[in-house]
């Protein structure tokens, strides 16, 4: 089963740098909270926004020349991958504790 552990581990083993696997992976916050706003019709307030927005700008600042490296494409997906599968398992237990 490949998880949000598994993920970032064949986007590293991949060609991915452990910081940028971190890194992607580090936008759960984000789209979590754009998936609890849309579809769960949770409130997130300007404030919160606005530190996802200054945490996003972070993670772009540190990825931008990094990008063109030399990952493979199987390294993005798998890191993809765990992004989705720590935000959804997040959306998870959220609702499932209701």
């Amino acid at each position: 089963m490949l998880d949000s552990c598994g993920g970032a581990y064949v986007s590293i083993a991949t060609g991915l740098p452990a910081a940028l696997s971190a890194l992607a992976v580090g936008l759960q916050p984000l789209l979590t909270s754009t998936i609890a706003n849309r579809l769960l019709g949770e409130r997130v307030v300007a404030r919160q926004w606005g530190g996802l927005l200054l945490g996003i700008a972070g993670v772009y600042l540190v990825q931008d020349k990094a990008i063109i490296g030399g990952a493979t494409p199987l390294a993005w997906v798998a890191s993809l991958v765990a992004l989705l599968s720590i935000t959804f398992g997040t959306i998870y237990r959220s609702t499932s504790q209701r």
